[in-house]
């Protein structure tokens, strides 16, 4: 959900954006996250790693964050971590298009 209503000069996609956590009234999550919004991306994500073999994992987990460098930190770049989608196979890249959210 977006924040701040498009009003950072600069900013990646405009300003913030807030995933937050539960949105029921306990300060305790289930291991569901019941009313998650973004939940089943997170789903989706790990359905996506699950089909990676060992060695793709491998390459597709990243290790430190990049630093934070303002408007740098989200600049395109041609060179991008992580395992390219053209190191995957085609049921491994249908995995990442199919989707119920």
């Amino acid at each position: 959900m977006r924040c701040d209503g498009d009003s950072v000069e600069g900013a990646a996609f405009g300003g913030p954006i807030f995933y937050g956590h539960q949105a029921g009234p306990s300060a305790t999550e289930n291991a569901d996250h019941p009313n998650h919004v973004y939940w089943y991306q997170a789903k989706r994500a790990n359905e996506v790693f699950a089909a990676l073999s060992g060695k793709q994992r491998e390459i597709a987990l990243l290790g430190d964050p990049r630093p934070e460098k303002a408007t740098e930190t989200v600049a395109l770049t041609d060179k991008l971590e992580g395992l390219p989608i053209s190191e995957m196979s085609k049921d491994q890249q249908e995995a990442g298009r199919e989707g119920d959210g």
